[in-house]
C-alpha cells in the first residue's frame, strides 16, 4: 500500500487526510475508521456465510 504523501505532520493531520479520502465513497464514521480489519488467515477461517449489515 502507497501513501500519497510522505510521513510528515502529526497522527491527526494523516487521519485527516484519511477521512478527506473516505469522504467520496464511504461515510466517514468513527465506526468505519475505527474497525479493525480482518486478517486474510482470519478472513478465510471465517468462510463464506451471511453477516448482517449494520
Amino acid at each position: 500500500m502507497t501513501r500519497r504523501t510522505a510521513f510528515n505532520g502529526s497522527a491527526a493531520g494523516r487521519r485527516r487526510e484519511r477521512r478527506a479520502a473516505l469522504q467520496n465513497a464511504v461515510t466517514a464514521s468513527s465506526e468505519v475508521m475505527h474497525r479493525p480489519t480482518l486478517s486474510r488467515a482470519q478472513i478465510q477461517a471465517k468462510g463464506k456465510h451471511e453477516t448482517p449489515k449494520r
